[in-house]
């Protein structure tokens, strides 16, 4: 069980079209608080971090989907998944991807 003064690892998907040859994961250690989601775990990685990471968040209520991305293979929305250790965090499968979990709302169609 994870209490209070533990941290928790959380692996991100970081690509930037502009500068990486292709994407790669990154690791980080955030502090777990019950009741956390896993848009707040990226708000910590954001704020305190490394403030180049790009993802999408607006209504923070499970409403308007935008933050749904694919949270350990399957795709779900950031603001209302309870943060576990050692989640994967991905953009969405065929989307082009603007930065990091960021990514165009048209499907790319191959």
């Amino acid at each position: 069980m994870i209490t209070m003064t533990q941290t928790i690892k959380i692996h991100v998907s970081r690509f930037n079209p502009k500068r990486d040859q292709g994407p790669h994961v990154e690791t980080y250690e955030v502090p777990y608080v019950q009741g956390m989601s896993v848009s707040n775990a990226l708000g910590h990685i954001r704020d305190y971090v490394d403030g180049s990471l790009a993802f999408y968040e607006s209504c923070r209520a499970g409403k308007c989907l935008g933050c749904t991305v694919t949270i350990n293979g399957k795709n779900d929305m950031m603001c209302t998944t309870p943060l576990k250790a050692d989640m994967t965090v991905e953009p969405l499968r065929n989307r082009k991807v603007i930065k990091d979990l960021v990514t165009e709302p048209e499907v790319v169609r191959q």
